[in-house]
């Protein structure tokens, strides 16, 4: 035992000094087990509110393999307990583990945060995975291979740029919420699928010679079969349902059979509007008296609202 008295202040109760040497300054060993869990081999205690309990100082062009180095690869059997344990009470807000160069933190774990300055680089086909907590990434992040974001949980941006630099894949749908602007570059942009605006809103393309196109807000379209009686010098109305058709839309209406329709001459015209809602009526008429009966044909009308 060595026993100190409380004022001591010298540099070392035990002192061990060598020059040169090849086995171990300080060597404590053990022939047996602990008797129990909370024995010790080497046990450093103190009331201590400031200085090191432990102090590991090198004052060489150091090159080993590890001022502290724990080695259990002796053990025998299939050891499963930890290496290295540090344990606080609860009230603890300090750093558990502080890695420094020159005086700066380079790297420190708290009872609430891992902090680091420095790059962290996950190699190897090894996931990377996090809990059910937000990870935030506040800098510049680089992927050289693919992104993938699994299960129904959204992946959501904050207010702050997003570039997209490669080819970009959506298994599912694309959602783009608030008030905010959905805008491309100046390259091509290909929608190789179903396209949808929610209703009410437009679709307006950017025109030229400096005037800006005319929004669309809809477009319907129906098919009907149609047969128009005998006309000579005179019309006939004949009607067609277009669901979402309105009074006023802009609306066409043509004859889909194959090589000429039967209703065209020259001396027959047609024209086609909304008379009423979800109906288009289209008129033909034969303006010379040249009688023509127009068989039943197939025609299409389109309705557009602006």
């Amino acid at each position: 035992d060595v026993a100190l008295a409380a004022n001591y202040t010298g540099t070392g109760a035990v002192a061990i000094h060598g020059g040169q040497f090849t086995g171990s300054l300080l060597n404590v060993s053990s022939t047996a087990d602990a008797v129990n869990a909370t024995s010790s081999l080497v046990s450093l205690s103190g009331p201590l509110t400031k200085g090191n309990l432990l102090n590991l100082l090198v004052s060489g062009t150091y090159a080993g393999s590890g001022v502290v180095y724990v080695d259990l690869t002796t053990a025998t059997g299939a050891p499963t307990g930890s290496g290295v344990v540090v344990n606080t009470s609860g009230a603890y807000t300090g750093r558990f583990i502080d890695l420094q160069l020159a005086g700066t933190s380079k790297f420190n774990i708290t009872p609430t945060t891992i902090n680091t300055t420095v790059a962290f680089a996950q190699t190897g086909a090894v996931a990377f995975s996090t809990g059910t907590g937000a990870v935030s990434l506040n800098g510049a992040t680089t992927l050289s291979s693919s992104f993938s974001q699994t299960g129904a949980n959204t992946f959501s941006t904050g207010t702050g740029a997003i570039s997209l630099n490669g080819a970009t894949t959506l298994s599912s749908t694309f959602s783009q919420t608030g008030a905010n602007t959905f805008s491309t570059g100046t390259g091509a942009v290909a929608i190789n699928g179903n396209t949808t605006l929610a209703q009410g809103l437009t679709l307006t393309l950017a025109g030229t010679n400096g005037t800006a196109s005319t929004p669309i807000t809809a477009h319907y379209s129906n098919t009907a079969s149609l047969n128009f009686p005998s006309i000579n010098g005179s019309c006939s109305n004949l009607t067609m349902t277009v669901t979402g058709a309105r009074a006023g839309d802009t609306t066409i209406a043509t004859p889909q059979g194959n090589g000429a329709p039967s209703i065209i001459s020259g001396t027959t015209y047609w024209i086609a509007w909304v008379s009423a809602n979800n109906t288009v009526t289209i008129r033909a008429c034969e303006t010379q008296g040249a009688a023509i009966n127009p068989g039943a044909e197939t025609w299409r009308a389109d309705v557009w609202r602006h």
